[in-house]
Order: structure tokens, then C-alpha cells, then sequence
């Protein structure tokens, strides 16, 4: 994972004005804040998006979110990859955390499709009867972990799982695990 110490190190030195010019965002002063059009659903309206230079910090509001100058890069150049945004904004200085990361991801991503996989008719039938339908236990890659007897409930950010958590299947315990990972 990239240190706290290279996130401080790239906002000092990117400022999130600056930054918005050069990933060619339309920037219009007005008094200590710059405004433009929304990053995310572009408009007539330059009123949508707020640079506030002081703070470092944007927050579109036609989206109903902002952030720092690695989520603006992540969302307009990355589709939201903070990996990237980061690894572009060091200068190249986060690849080696960030393969590690990629990595990782890759890992859990086979897990979870492997679960998937192991899915039993009796999962089905409980999540069926609990209102989803087999299109969205699909899509959202519901599995079975057979060695701890769990339902697996993946958790997706930008289409990469984030976590996990377990519903008990084995009718001993009711409690649910979470796994958060990231």
C-alpha cells in the first residue's frame, strides 16, 4: 500500500487548481474559488464544480461529491482509479506499491469468483427467497465459501471488490463477518 507520507507529498506539491488546468478543466475565478462545469455530467452550468484553492478540495455539486486533488485526477483521467491518479501524480513514485496493490486485488478478485462458482442450490434457493433474482446474484457475485461455511457477500468500489462480509450458513451462528480488506 502507498504511505501517508507519499499521499502528503503529492498534495503539497499538486496544487488542485493547477491540477484541474492541465487535465484541461474550463476554470473561472470568482473571488477566492474557481468554478467550472461538472466533471462528471458536463452542463451549461459553470456553478457545478468548486476549486477552493485554500483548501485543496472540490465538490461538484450537480454529482454530490468532491474531494482532493488525487480523487479529481482518479475521476477525470482514471474513471475513479486512485491507484493510478496516485502513481501518475509521484511522478511514477508509487509503481512498485502499486503493482503490489494490483496484485492483491487480483488475489481477491479470484476468490470471490471462485466462491461464486461454489454457489449450492440450497444458496440459491435462500437468496432467491429473500427477494434477489439470479441475474443479481450474478451480477453482484454472490458465492459460498465451503471451508467456513458462508454465505460470501462481496463489496465493489469502481468495479473492484473493496471487502467482503459472510452470512453463517451452517445454522450454528447468525453473526455476520466482515472482512474489510482495504
Amino acid at each position: 500500500m502507498v504511505n501517508k507520507e507519499l499521499i502528503d507529498e503529492i498534495k503539497r506539491n499538486n496544487s488542485i487548481v493547477d491540477t484541474a488546468r492541465r487535465l484541461g478543466l474550463e476554470l473561472h475565478r470568482v473571488g477566492r474559488e474557481y468554478r467550472s462545469y461538472s466533471i462528471y455530467e458536463p452542463g451549461k452550468n459553470d456553478t457545478c464544480t468548486i476549486f477552493n484553492q485554500d483548501s485543496e478540495f472540490f465538490y461538484d455539486f450537480k454529482a454530490g461529491c468532491g474531494g482532493d486533488v488525487i480523487d479529481l485526477v482518479a475521476e477525470v483521467k482514471f474513471n475513479g482509479n486512485k491507484g493510478e491518479a496516485i502513481n501518475e501524480l509521484s511522478g511514477g513514485k508509487a509503481y512498485i506499491q502499486n503493482d503490489e496493490y494490483k496484485k492483491y486485488v487480483q488475489d481477491l478478485q479470484t476468490y470471490i469468483n471462485k466462491w461464486h462458482e461454489a454457489l449450492r442450490p440450497e444458496d440459491i434457493d435462500y437468496l432467491t427467497g429473500r427477494g434477489l433474482t439470479l441475474e443479481c446474484i450474478n451480477k453482484m457475485l454472490l458465492g459460498y465459501n465451503a471451508k467456513e461455511q458462508r454465505l460470501i457477500i462481496p463489496y465493489f468500489e469502481r468495479g473492484q471488490v473493496i471487502y467482503y462480509c459472510g452470512r453463517d450458513m451452517s445454522g450454528q451462528n447468525t453473526k455476520t463477518n466482515i472482512k474489510k480488506l482495504l
